[in-house]
């Protein structure tokens, strides 16, 4: 709770909840070990504050640090296998205006959470996400208050996005084109159906667990995406296999 310094524009005090409807100074407590509260009416209409003073000082209000934070839906990201072949450890945050642009993240077991890796290679910043699982097995994820300090990437232009008329998916397979050479293609192959994964089985070989998976844009309209690249050689085959 924040609790705005009658004597100083612009500033506050920060308390956190102890118990039932009281709250105490954050840095009074830690600071100086001091109880200072503040007490919260039933109806949250009222807040009497204690007679004592604050020993520590306001600090200056910034009113995006109490923006909540935000939760996304799965036609916003993408939950993938990493190259190591760990189920739900890749995410892949895509731009709310462009889904040929995202962020990219990855899973961290001891913290529970997933971090962008461009903004921890370039500033060694935490710009933390949290998955969400409902009753039903339904994912969704809580974007952290912390804005990156990389830029988007354009997956497109590193070929992990391929739209419709890139790829072919047959029951158990999907062709897809390679982005430069005409006659040349990939072949991934449903290998997990609980995840509806599709793996390249060459690159499997070589120890680099390649995920192929369908997703869907805001308009319900298909695409795919990998969550990688291919260390294999691509296939060849004679004009046109699509």
């Amino acid at each position: 709770m924040v609790v705005f310094d009658q004597e100083k524009k612009g500033y506050c005090y920060e308390y956190y909840h102890k118990n039932r409807n009281l709250f105490l100074c954050s840095k009074c407590l830690s600071k100086f070990k001091k109880h200072t509260t503040a007490k919260l009416s039933k109806d949250g209409e009222q807040l009497e504050l204690a007679s004592a003073q604050h020993l520590c000082k306001s600090i200056e209000f910034h009113p995006e640090k109490y923006e909540e934070n935000v939760i996304l839906s799965d036609e916003k990201f993408s939950l993938l296998h990493n190259t190591s072949g760990e189920p739900l450890s890749k995410l892949i945050v895509f731009d709310s205006n462009n889904k040929n642009f995202g962020y990219e993240y990855s899973y961290f077991k001891s913290h529970e959470q997933f971090y962008c890796l461009g903004c921890d290679t370039k500033d060694k910043k935490h710009v933390a996400v949290k998955l969400l699982t409902d009753e039903n097995g339904k994912h969704s994820i809580e974007l952290k208050k912390q804005k990156h300090v990389c830029e988007a990437r354009n997956l497109k232009e590193i070929n992990k996005i391929f739209e419709t008329d890139e790829f072919k998916l047959d029951e158990n397979e999907i062709i897809v084109k390679h982005s430069t050479e005409k006659n040349c293609f990939y072949k991934f192959l449903i290998i997990f159906y609980e995840f509806n994964a599709f793996c390249c089985i060459p690159c499997k070989s070589k120890d680099r667990f390649l995920e192929a998976k369908l997703c869907k844009d805001k308009n319900e309209k298909e695409f795919l995406i990998i969550n990688g690249s291919h260390r294999c050689t691509p296939l060849r085959k004679k004009p046109p296999f699509f």
